[in-house]
């Protein structure tokens, strides 16, 4: 699977869980990962075996900049001619920053909306079947 991460980043990991419905197929054993800036042209940055455990494991490498980072399964851990990945985690730095205001500084929002308390504006509520509260 090819990873799109929305322009360079300075990346050093990624994240790979191993299935977690407790079944063995799928369950990921050799891969292989490579970065690409254009998704065409791919280097090898990391080789290796997962091992069979439910968390997240962390395959590390020298940090490098890239805007596709790519994971392939080579085998699965059970012999199987198949492998299953979900929630995949790139670890790294974006190039460039998103921009925007900074947490709590953005024009009218110490302004609570029209009826709403000032405090306690976010409240948990439960609906019935039709969607009333």
């Amino acid at each position: 699977m090819a990873l799109k991460l929305g322009g360079a980043a300075d990346v050093d990991g990624l994240g790979c869980p191993n299935r977690q419905n407790g079944g063995q197929n799928g369950r990921v054993g050799g891969y292989e990962v490579a970065v690409s800036d254009d998704c065409t042209t791919w280097r090898t940055v990391a080789t290796g075996t997962l091992k069979d455990v439910p968390q997240t494991q962390r395959v590390s490498f020298d940090r490098v900049r890239a805007s596709y980072v790519r994971f392939t399964a080579l085998n699965a851990l059970n012999g199987q001619p198949f492998a299953a990945a979900a929630e995949m985690r790139v670890y790294g730095t974006p190039v460039d920053l998103p921009t925007g205001y900074p947490p709590g500084e953005r024009p009218g929002l110490n302004r609570p909306a029209p009826g709403v308390p000032r405090r306690g504006r976010a409240r948990a509520c439960r609906l019935d079947q039709a969607g009333r509260e």
